[in-house]
């Protein structure tokens, strides 16, 4: 039976916004009069379930994220689900103090408890991770595996086939691969595949996993959103991968937690309404704190790589104890680096050249932004920071210089270099600019870029993804009422709706863009991305310009623009 107010229970296997360790996470939504007494009553309860059962030194956290509240207790990694069903009971009992509800008592509860703890027990991996940790051996879990160690020293293990501790070779086991962790709202996956270029023109094999595929070295070894634990896993237990570029989607680190520990640089792109609303985080400055939750992956003393012009980055950032790297369009003044933290580097434009500032009073000029192809001539100042973003990351790894500006130079040359991002197509005079956007800022941003291209007329064909509020809808639509398009296709995205009736979120959409001065005799309707090409490919004159935002079939799509394109 269902527990009022309760949103999600789940397992964290690793470091996560409210544990640095693993543990099980409760999400529940109580009424405002009721919610405080609810959650000292939970405390005090499972803190008692917890002395029961052998576990009282577990880490207990109660957190009010203002319209639901984060219930979470710490707990051994063979007894993760175990866990789950604790904070459960511990619910239920702190309603039963409310007349909510009817729970077991707490010595019922208790002979349960051990009894599931008994059942999932499995000494030998709890051994084993022990063992891991206390020599900072890299230690990744999945459903039913364990590795020690990353690249060519990775050592995966079934949980039925587990060595003895004494049985490690465990000097060897120490190699650890150098590891970025890119997370932001928007900006992530751009980032990742420029630093992983500049990374290999270093000479070494990298490995990275973002929102579309696994690429080892020039392999795709898988296509699909990768941006989670399992991509990271696929990355860091791969024998070629010698350093390793991996995006962290706030989505896997609130459901999950963090896979890898001692990580040697982290990024943190921006921070703009997304996914507001889920997974108990409702503020701007709440999912600051969630992005922020990466530092808990790097070890003591690494860098972290902060956007200067994002006002919840600078703020978040200034209560860290790591060093900071900073990056900006200007060179970020001693107010907004001012902080708890110590300066690791500047990195930003000045005279459009990408300039570098340690500590130390090294400084040196970088390219003419303006000359990088994934600028747009600059134009594309998203891409402008995600330059600045990974200069910044590949200067903190001690990159060579020339690998930096050699993929500077080259990088966004090619629709394949970074596929279904900012991708322009030159097709029989007119132009397509393909890209992935998926929230207000990140379609806006598109569109500013799109502004600067010359054109007649102007197609934009946008949805999006079911999991999007309302609010985010109604704010595309006024996004691109303003681009004063002589077309605009809203696509459904049926593939995408996320629990959401077909036609709701289209129809916000539709509205808003009505709303904001959009005449509806410009405003056509289509179910799938494969038709909107179809139909924008079929519409283009010379001279034309056509902006498309995918998300379905992105691979094969992609593919039919560059044969159009002749490339």
């Amino acid at each position: 039976m269902a527990l009022p107010f309760v949103t999600d229970s789940r397992r964290l296997t690793g470091a996560s916004l409210v544990l640095p360790v693993p543990g099980a996470i409760l999400e529940v939504t109580a009424p405002t009069e009721l919610k405080t007494k609810l959650r000292v009553h939970w405390r005090h309860l499972v803190k008692k379930l917890l002395v029961r059962v052998g576990w009282g030194d577990a880490l207990v956290i109660s957190r009010d994220q203002g319209p639901s509240q984060i219930l979470a207790i710490s707990a051994p990694i063979d007894g993760l689900l175990s866990a789950t069903h604790i904070t459960e009971w511990a619910w239920e009992a702190a309603l039963t103090k409310l007349k909510l509800a009817d729970a077991s008592s707490l010595s019922d509860a208790t002979d349960d408890m051990l009894g599931r703890i008994a059942r999932e027990a499995r000494p030998g991996l709890a051994a084993l991770y022990r063992a891991a940790n206390l020599r900072h051996i890299p230690v990744l879990l999945s459903e039913n595996e364990l590795s020690l160690g990353e690249g060519t020293n990775a050592r995966v293990y079934s949980f039925d086939d587990l060595p003895e501790p004494s049985e490690i070779a465990w000097r060897p086991k120490r190699h650890r691969v150098p590891t970025v962790l890119v997370t932001g709202t928007n900006g992530k996956t751009t980032t990742v595949r420029l630093l992983a270029r500049m990374l290999g023109g270093g000479g070494q094999t990298v490995g990275f996993c973002s929102t579309d595929f696994v690429q080892i070295g020039a392999e795709i070894l898988q296509r699909d959103d990768y941006s989670g634990p399992t991509g990271a896993r696929m990355v860091l237990r791969h024998p070629n991968t010698e350093i390793a570029v991996l995006e962290v989607a706030r989505g896997g680190m609130l459901r999950r937690g963090l896979q890898v520990i001692d990580a040697d640089v982290g990024i943190v792109t921006n921070v703009a309404n997304d996914h507001l609303g889920e997974n108990g985080i409702h503020t701007l400055m709440q999912l600051a704190e969630a992005k922020f939750t990466i530092v808990r992956g790097l070890a003591a003393g690494a860098p972290v790589v902060v956007n200067a012009d994002d006002e919840h980055c600078r703020t978040y950032a200034r209560k860290l104890s790591h060093p900071i790297c900073w990056f900006g369009f200007a060179r970020p003044s001693a107010s907004i680096t001012r902080g708890r933290a110590p300066r690791a580097g500047l990195v930003y434009l000045d005279q459009h050249h990408i300039c570098v500032e340690l500590a130390g009073e090294v400084r040196y000029v970088l390219n003419d932004v303006r000359d990088c192809p994934l600028s747009f001539r600059g134009g594309a100042r998203y891409n402008v920071a995600n330059i600045l973003a990974a200069t910044a990351a590949a200067v903190m790894l001690g990159t060579p210089v020339a690998a930096i500006t050699e993929a500077l130079a080259q990088f966004g040359q090619h629709p394949l270099d970074n596929p279904g991002r900012a991708n322009l197509y030159h097709i029989n005079g007119a132009n397509v600019l393909l890209d992935y956007g998926h929230n207000p800022d990140g379609i806006a941003a598109i569109l500013d870029a799109a502004a600067a291209l010359p054109h007649k007329r102007l197609l934009i064909g946008v949805g999006l993804p079911g999991d999007r509020s309302d609010d985010a809808a109604r704010e595309v639509g006024a996004r691109v009422a303003a681009a004063n398009a002589t077309l605009v296709i809203v696509k459904e995205l049926s593939d995408y709706l996320r629990g959401r009736p077909e036609g709701q979120l289209s129809g916000i959409l539709r509205a808003s863009l009505k709303s904001h001065g959009h005449p509806e005799k410009k405003t056509n309707y289509l179910r799938t991305d494969a038709e909107l090409v179809d139909r924008a490919l079929a519409w283009l004159k010379p001279g034309d310009l056509a902006v498309l935002f995918l998300h379905e079939n992105v691979a094969q799509l992609s593919e039919l623009l560059l044969a159009r394109a002749g490339l």
